[in-house]
């Protein structure tokens, strides 16, 4: 006499638990490949977003340092200007000590 688990699993179509009745033992291949091609999908949805990403963050890093450039280099101006300018005013030397004066 054949136990019950053996006449369940010998009743399913193919053999198999939770087989649909009139199911043939290649139908859920079909489900696996959509899931497959699923995740498929997002990981390449994931990977185009780091890339983009990855482009972003360079421009901004190579505007910026276009930036700081600049500033370095109107400053290194405006002190060579300032620099030039304080020659041609003054001449000689300005010392700011009062002159010595012996008792």
């Amino acid at each position: 006499m054949k136990s019950m688990t053996q006449y369940n699993l010998m009743s399913r179509p193919g053999g198999r638990p939770g087989a649909r009745p009139g199911a043939r033992p290649g139908d859920r291949r079909g489900n696996s490949m959509v899931l497959v091609a699923g995740i498929l999908v997002l990981l390449v949805i994931i990977a185009t977003a780091f890339i983009t990403r990855a482009q972003t963050s360079r421009l901004t890093a190579a505007s910026q340092l276009a930036a700081s450039k600049r500033t370095v280099t109107s400053h290194a101006i405006a002190d060579s200007l300032a620099q030039i300018i304080a020659e041609h005013l003054f001449v000689r030397k300005i010392i700011n000590n009062p002159p010595f004066r012996p008792n």
